[in-house]
């Protein structure tokens, strides 16, 4: 994501032009020693620099991309980081990890804006390039993320077949990669819950309570409290319904669930 980020694009075409400089200021000084020389040197100059300049990009980029992701995960704030992130992340080679990734990672902040139906169709498989080991955890990814956007988008029917193919996914992973699933399967768990919920099941409001603590970003944090909402409604406690009702418009940030809380909870 070099070229879709202004910090990691000035810091490489500022590095370019300083190896540019460099190749031509050798070039000078060994203009007249061995042509072999002057010829090696000069390509020594601008392979090292080319390299320095792509590596110091990269983190660049990468710095950018976490900073993006901070303004969703852990600011609540999934329409700015939809008008950074988006642009980068349709740049991205269609079929590639990169593109995967970026289309997950982008339907997270739709659905947090309260689109849910734009997040669904965001979501891309990865192409048949990508190689198999590389396949397993990223079409887990796409459908852990259709999962969750069928849940918050209150489509329990569908969400119950998403969450079966989840589950069917990772049960084929237990014996070729059981890190992968042991990881993943913690989501599916956490999603059957959330589906019970919407389909009018109760569960232990202590044990959600306590994992929305231990629970390390906040927007993963605000998936616990509105089932701790359904929980509460369901088990007909308005008390607790409300208390987390308004945890969540107090402290949601920008996310569309909170907007919505706001207005009831003002």
């Amino acid at each position: 994501m070099i070229f879709f980020f202004g910090k990691s694009r000035a810091v490489f075409y500022t590095g370019m032009a300083a190896t540019a400089a460099l190749a031509v200021a050798v070039a000078f000084r060994r203009a007249d020693g061995p042509v072999w020389l002057f010829v090696l040197t000069v390509a020594l100059v601008a392979l090292v620099g080319s390299a320095v300049t792509s590596l110091a990009a990269n983190v660049a980029a990468a710095s950018c991309e976490s900073a993006a992701l901070a303004k969703l995960h852990i600011d609540l704030e999934p329409e700015e980081f939809i008008g950074i992130y988006e642009k980068p992340a349709r740049a991205q080679k269609h079929g590639s990890a990169q593109r995967t990734v970026g289309m997950a990672s982008l339907a997270d902040g739709l659905c947090a804006a309260g689109n849910w139906r734009a997040a669904l169709k965001a979501l891309e498989e990865p192409g048949e390039s990508v190689p198999q080991p590389k396949r397993a955890p990223l079409d887990a990814l796409v459908k852990r993320n259709r999962c969750r956007c069928l849940l918050w988008g209150r489509q329990h029917k569908e969400a119950r077949r998403a969450l079966e193919s989840f589950k069917a996914l990772l049960d084929t992973l237990k014996t070729s990669n059981p890190k992968l699933a042991e990881n993943f399967g913690a989501d599916a768990k956490l999603y059957e819950t959330w589906l019970a919920l919407l389909e009018g099941k109760t569960a232990d409001a202590a044990a959600l309570e306590e994992t929305m603590k231990r629970t390390p970003t906040k927007l993963a944090k605000f998936d616990l409290c509105e089932m701790l909402i359904l929980n509460a409604r369901n088990a007909h406690d308005t008390a607790a319904e409300e208390r987390f009702s308004r945890m969540f418009a107090e402290e949601g940030g920008n996310l569309a669930r909170a907007k919505e809380l706001r207005k009831r909870y003002a």
